[in-house]
């Protein structure tokens, strides 16, 4: 008798706990704060939460035929809506490197067949994973591990939590179905707030990486790259390599630090040394290069820590806005006549190194017709190149 009634009593707890259970996730399920469940615009409360809710949203899409895998600045910066009527994806997440958008490639085609991909951003070797990317999948132990997260998801007190913090709250659309970031991350700020606070942000990379950094002569290694590149070219995507601009406030601070000088020249021709390797070994032809990075009058658009008026190609030194997004587009799908030169430069084995050349100089030339920028930046952050101002002979610089 007392064992019937323990076996009643026990029951009677778990059809309980299955019960609260339940309701607990059907209750996620409805506020979902992360939108990994509700396919739709995503507001800015999910933001710094790309990671988890992208990698769900584009496995719902139809065959997409355009793919942008990028950082930050794709994320709001590239719009493929102004290709037209297209069906497409924008797989950006802030802060992602080579490592990682190997990976968002992985889950791309793994999940669809894309025509075209276009990766974008600023240095190709390998490395700079922000966060474990739980929720991308790939090989079977990756699905289950993305699956076991997603449901995990639905049984946390923390989504609870997050979900009735967002409930009533009227937020409007930060992402739209597509993956784009409908607007700046720092909306509320000026310009020479936003650029403040990225211009330290990178002071601050730059701090750590003098600190560890390797030989200036330390290989560039390009496996995720490659593994991309031979995807593409087993699956028949058209993959385009894009090299993100950054304004040239913004590679001051890396000058300061004597960064940029490789930045802006060795690892470019190492990039297109990789690439042609790849197609030459498969023997097909190299994957275009689209170099964005250039010195010209829309990478000098003038700002500085007075502006406070939006600009036009610049929500600060970092990041671009969707009207320069819109000009690398229509540079990238224009006739070889229409393409100004001074905008981009499709980089080959054969053109890299003069393109390098006088993208340096260039470079060097701004510094020297605008030391107010230079030494500004010095001051502002005490940077390496300050102190090797104050040790300069009178009047050097």
């Amino acid at each position: 008798m007392a064992g019937q009634a323990t076996w009643r009593f026990l029951k009677y707890w778990l059809a309980t706990f299955v019960l609260l259970l339940a309701g607990l996730m059907l209750t996620n399920l409805w506020l979902d704060p992360l939108y990994l469940y509700h396919y739709e615009n995503v507001p800015r409360s999910a933001s710094g939460f790309e990671r988890e809710f992208k990698p769900w949203h584009y496995k719902q899409l139809k065959d997409p035929e355009y793919v942008i895998i990028g950082n930050s600045r794709t994320d709001y910066g590239l719009d493929l809506g102004h290709l037209g009527e297209v069906k497409g994806y924008n797989f950006s997440v802030p802060g992602a490197g080579m490592t990682e958008l190997r990976r968002m490639f992985e889950h791309v085609v793994d999940n669809s067949q894309p025509s075209t991909v276009f990766l974008v951003v600023e240095n190709f070797c390998d490395g700079g994973v922000a966060r474990k990317p739980v929720h991308l999948s790939g090989h079977i132990l990756q699905d289950l591990r993305s699956w076991f997260y997603r449901i995990n998801y639905l049984i946390s007190s923390q989504t609870l939590r997050d979900g009735l913090g967002a409930l009533g709250k009227k937020q409007s659309a930060y992402y739209d179905r597509y993956g784009r970031r409908l607007a700046f991350m720092y909306i509320n700020d000026t310009v020479s707030e936003r650029m403040e606070r990225r211009e330290a942000a990178r002071v601050k990379i730059n701090e750590r990486a003098a600190e560890s950094r390797r030989p200036s002569t330390a290989l560039c290694r390009t496996s995720s790259l490659q593994q991309i590149i031979n995807t593409s070219y087993d699956q028949g995507i058209d993959l385009k390599l894009i090299i993100n601009p950054m304004h040239l406030r913004y590679l001051e601070i890396d000058h300061q630090f004597m960064l940029a000088e490789r930045k802006l020249t060795e690892l470019k021709v190492h990039l297109v040394k990789a690439v042609a390797d790849v197609a030459d070994r498969r023997s097909l032809e190299p994957v275009p290069i689209f170099d964005f990075q250039l010195v010209n009058s829309y990478t000098t658009e003038y700002f500085d820590y007075e502006t406070v008026e939006d600009l036009r190609y610049w929500s600060e030194s970092s990041h671009y806005t969707k009207a320069m997004g819109d000009l690398m587009l229509d540079w990238i799908y224009a006739s070889e006549p229409q393409r100004d030169a001074a905008f981009a430069a499709l980089l080959t084995p054969d053109t890299v190194e003069l393109h390098v050349e006088k993208q340096w100089q260039l470079f060097l030339d701004w510094r020297t017709t605008n030391p107010r920028v230079v030494e500004e930046i010095a001051e502002k952050y005490q940077t390496p190149y300050m102190s090797r101002l104050a040790l300069a002979p009178s009047g050097a610089k």
